[in-house]
Order: C-alpha cells, then structure tokens, then sequence
C-alpha cells in the first residue's frame, strides 16, 4: 500500500510539473524570447568587453573613489551638468544669444562715442593717482578730509543727478 501511495504521489507531482511546464510555455510568446535572449546576448556582450578593457585594475580606483567621497562628489556634478543642460532650453539660449549681442553693440557705441576710452583713461589715471597716495588713515577725520575736497562734491554731486534722473526713468 505504501508503494501505490508513493506512485500516486509521484504521479501528482509530476501532474503538477507538467502543468507547470504548459503555463511557463504558454506564457513565454515569441517577444518575451526575443528580448530574454537579447539581455543574455547583451550580458555576454558586457563581459566581454569588461575582459578586454581589463578593468580589474579600475576597481581599486574605483574603491577608493567610494571610499573618500570623490565618486559621490562626482555624481553630484554629473547630475548639476544634465540640470544645466536641461535648463538650456532654445528659449534661453535665444536670451543669453541676444544678451551678448546688445552687451557688444554697447560697447561698439561706447567706443565709436569716445566714452568707452574717457572711462578706461578716467579708471588708468584713478588708479595710478590712488597707488601714488599714501594710505588713508581712517575715521571720521580721514573721511572729512576727503568730503571736503570740491572732486569729491562734484563726483558726490553728479552721481546724485545721475541717481535721480535713473529713478525718474525707471518710474515711467
């Protein structure tokens, strides 16, 4: 009795297998073959490149890479590119496009005025001036000898004009 027991049982389990084995074929359609024997045929494909490329000798840099941080660092600053990037849309390229070529016909009518060079020459002179001139001493003494110079109350004078005529225009 024992042995029809273990044939019986021997005979479901194999019942079971076989059923198993239908529902495994019937699931497995031509794609689902296709794309398992493209991701084999990609794995291969991956080690052996990985083979020839020895990159056994990476791996130590790579260890360290991870362990002081720098292959995190380096992931931050990939992902701050590829967000750069994405901002770059054609819109802003167009922006920053027009941006330069204003900045560069200012500078041309700067230039083609002769303001551009008063200013270079005013700022070369300044600077010169202001290199010969012993160190200010500070304080409030030090700043009133400087206000009371007429230079200074006119530059003080003119860019207060200039301040109030931008405010003016800015307003309407």
């Amino acid at each position: 009795m024992g042995d029809q027991h273990d044939n019986d049982q021997s005979l479901a389990e194999a019942h079971e297998l076989l059923g198993l084995w239908r529902s495994a074929k019937d699931s497995l359609s031509d794609d689902v073959v296709n794309r398992l024997g493209a991701l084999v045929t990609d794995g291969l494909d991956l080690f052996d490149r990985i083979n020839r490329a020895d990159l056994g000798r990476m791996i130590p840099v790579l260890r360290a890479l991870l362990d002081n941080g720098d292959l995190e660092r380096m992931a931050g600053l990939v992902r701050l590119i590829g967000s750069a990037q994405d901002a770059l849309s054609d819109d802003v390229v167009a922006r920053l496009g027009t941006l330069v070529s204003e900045g560069l016909m200012l500078v041309e009518r700067l230039l083609q005025t002769g303001v551009g060079d008063a200013v270079l020459g005013a700022l070369a002179e300044a600077r010169a001036e202001q290199a010969e001139r012993p160190h200010a001493r500070g304080g409030i003494g030090g700043l009133w000898e400087v206000l009371k110079t007429p230079e200074v109350q006119e530059a003080l004078r003119f860019f207060a004009l200039f301040s109030a005529h931008l405010h003016r225009r800015l307003e309407t």
